[in-house]
């Protein structure tokens, strides 16, 4: 039987680490709104900057396979980093990066904290998932976003999404990442 104290010494964190300072692009250079990717376009992007909306001052805690904070496309803006999993490089983990370019790309002065929830190596899976979410709330991240599936329900997930819940926090969560076999959705598998 493991017991709070143990369960916390087998569950915390393997890594925890602050970004390197890398020399950022300046996010109000033209080019970063210029060049924006279509999907962002067709997101909105472009209305909410005519519309002011930036991001300034929120978190948004991004739960997936961990954030290359360093890549100079985030403008530093990954101010933490957190990952209850490790042991894969995150350029074959990638989704993460791309799911937190996804939201700088739509609210550039949004500061972005990473929960590493995937990789080869560290505490189970939904035992990171739970955790971090449960972090991240109490972290003062404003919105949660997990673009992820599994297999099955999970009790730990779901107490911890509760607990987002009491404490005002939204999340943004995938439904599954399997696609629904419609030809017009245009999913990839």
């Amino acid at each position: 039987m493991v017991d709070d104290n143990t369960e916390d010494a087998i569950v915390r964190p393997k890594v925890i680490k602050k970004p390197a300072s890398v020399e950022q692009m300046d996010v109000e250079d033209e080019a970063f709104f210029d060049n924006l990717p279509l999907g962002v376009k067709l997101t909105g992007a472009d209305k909410l900057r005519a519309a002011g909306l930036n991001g300034k001052g929120v978190r948004v805690a991004v739960i997936d396979s961990g954030v290359d904070a360093d890549h100079i496309g985030f403008h530093g803006q990954v101010k933490q980093q957190v990952w209850y999993r490790y042991g894969s490089p995150l350029s074959e983990d990638d989704h993460g990066t791309h799911v937190a370019g996804t939201i700088h790309m739509m609210a550039p002065d949004a500061e972005i904290y990473d929960y590493r929830v995937f990789g080869a190596e560290g505490n189970g899976i939904d035992t990171s998932i739970a955790r971090s979410i449960r972090q991240a709330v109490d972290e003062g991240c404003d919105v949660i976003n997990m673009s992820l599936g599994g297999p099955r329900a999970s009790w730990g997930i779901g107490q911890a999404v509760r607990y987002a819940y009491k404490n005002n926090v939204p999340m943004i969560v995938a439904a599954g990442n399997e696609g629904d076999d419609n030809v017009l959705t245009n999913e990839r598998r």
